[in-house]
């Protein structure tokens, strides 16, 4: 049992260290990581078989559209034709936008919400298919944003309000998925495989 406990912490050191690498780990990296329990070739496909339901990449990064249906790829496409249509930005712009929306200023952070739209599309498809539709975590990280811009005038700097909008996107989406699981009545704990989900078409 004791056996079993280190290979979960192992599990989650791994991945830990995917998130800090950009979703991607070495395949030296796994090798070293399991060293001490000798793993056989077929042991090591399935941990590179979880580390891929949990969308990272061994040796290069996993596309978010392998886990999409077809659905919601023509979906994201159509969205992303919208964002075209939205005025573009210099970071000098946002930066100024985000220090009135800082001070109160309505239009400005309704400005900003606009300018954090194409990072809520990017998240949202690192939480592709675990349980949710790519639609819905879009329209909760669109909210999470909304809110946050108007919580802004907590932080000290300008700089921060990356840090806070993204760790609120991430909070609001991943908050859905355990909600949509527990209303199908699916438990989900760390490192459980969804089966119900495989939007590869295979």
């Amino acid at each position: 049992m004791e056996k079993e406990l280190l290979f979960v912490d192992k599990l989650q050191e791994l991945k830990d260290t995917a998130k800090a690498q950009g979703g991607i780990v070495t395949g030296e990296q796994v090798e070293e990581t399991f060293a001490e329990f000798e793993l056989a070739e077929e042991q090591f496909q399935m941990v590179y078989d979880y580390l891929k339901q949990h969308k990272i990449g061994v040796g290069e990064a996993v596309a978010p559209e392998d886990y999409m249906s077809g659905e919601e790829k023509q979906y994201l496409q159509i969205y992303l034709d919208e964002l075209k249509a939205l005025p573009s930005f210099t970071d000098g712009e946002k930066r100024a936008a985000t220090m009135s929306a800082m001070a109160g200023d309505t239009m400005a952070q309704e400005k900003l919400c606009n300018m954090y739209l194409p990072q809520v599309v990017d998240m949202a498809k690192l939480y592709v298919g675990q349980g949710a539709l790519l639609e819905d975590l879009i329209g909760e990280g669109n909210v999470a944003v909304a809110i946050g811009v108007t919580m802004l005038g907590a932080l000290e700097s300008p700089e921060e309000a990356d840090g806070m909008i993204g760790s609120m996107m991430m909070d609001a989406m991943e908050t859905y998925i355990e909600e949509n699981a527990k209303q199908k009545g699916e438990e989900m704990p760390e490192g459980a495989e969804d089966n119900g989900n495989d939007t590869t078409g295979e």
